[in-house]
């Protein structure tokens, strides 16, 4: 009888820590759930800003050198395209 009970009290230990395991699980997925919320915001925020810029540019030292990055990322897809373009033209 022995033995049956220490393996009882084996599987009886395994199926907790699963549970433990599963919980734990669910409860991190929750957490990446509302990670994903913040970064959504965030995201949505710097566009509302992006575009209040553009109608409105104003100067302020914190944002500034993220407002001209844009810009130049901006200025380079434009460019990117157009050499796209070309060498599309030049293909037909």
């Amino acid at each position: 009888m022995a033995f049956l009970d220490t393996v009882g009290k084996v599987a009886k230990n395994v199926g907790n820590k699963t549970s433990d395991i599963v919980s734990v699980n669910k409860l991190n997925l929750k957490i990446n759930t509302q990670n994903k919320k913040i970064q959504e915001a965030k995201e949505k925020l710097g566009d509302y800003y992006w575009k209040q810029y553009q109608v409105n540019q104003w100067e302020d030292p914190q944002v500034d050198e993220y407002f001209k990055t844009i810009k130049e990322a901006e200025t380079e897809i434009k460019n990117l395209l157009e050499q796209i373009s070309t060498i599309k033209k030049a293909e037909k």
